[in-house]
């Protein structure tokens, strides 16, 4: 944490840290090299990749002690799980056979199969058969892309979108809701092969 000195807060059930580490424990080391505040820590880890290992030492009440905790890759966020919790929407990978059986001009992106009734996404006026192909500056073509940009979006939060429908683009500003005020999951409806011919409205 911010401060004179680098402690820890907690201790992530079954993080290689589980068993090494205990709340509170205060950082003085990283491989020899002092840490005095988070951004010594934070360059020290830039120099490091998953599967190394790194010896900290720590101080514990009145010890001090040296343990060995191995770093691993930070797991990817779940695009799909994050844009149904903080959007309202669930997408699927767009791809040129899908594109092409669904009859749309577009071949790459965020295929909408499912929208919240109330959700963010709904409430903007997404419907299915939309492709989201845009968000902020980034173009997103995957799940994966789109999982690492929602993930520190927060509640409130305005994104910049660009969706397709037909042959229409627009770019409107969906606003995010905190996860925890989503729904419990349900099964979302598939696409079906013919794509509707409609009109963009003053929403989407």
């Amino acid at each position: 944490d911010w401060g004179a000195e680098v402690y820890v807060r907690s201790v992530h059930p079954g993080s290689p840290a589980e068993g090494k580490l205990e709340p509170n424990d205060v950082l003085l080391a990283l491989n020899e090299t002092s840490v005095r505040q988070v951004p010594d820590f934070c360059c020290e880890l830039l120099e490091l990749g998953a599967g190394d290992t790194v010896r900290l030492a720590v101080r514990r009440g009145g010890q001090s002690l040296t343990v060995a905790v191995a770093l691993t890759a930070k797991p990817k966020p779940d695009g799909r799980l994050l844009a149904e919790r903080k959007l309202g929407v669930t997408f699927r990978e767009l791809t040129p056979e899908l594109a092409r059986s669904l009859r749309l001009p577009i071949d790459r992106g965020l295929l909408v199969v499912g929208v919240e009734k109330g959700g963010p996404g709904g409430r903007l006026g997404l419907d299915l058969q939309d492709v989201l192909f845009q968000v902020g500056r980034f173009y997103v073509t995957d799940l994966d892309a789109l999982g690492q940009i929602l993930e520190d979006v927060r509640a409130g939060d305005g994104l910049r979108i660009g969706v397709a429908r037909g042959a229409h683009m627009a770019w409107v500003t969906l606003r995010a809701r905190d996860a925890a005020d989503a729904p419990a999951p349900k099964p979302q409806p598939q696409p079906q092969p013919q794509a509707p011919d409609r009109q963009s409205g003053d929403r989407i």
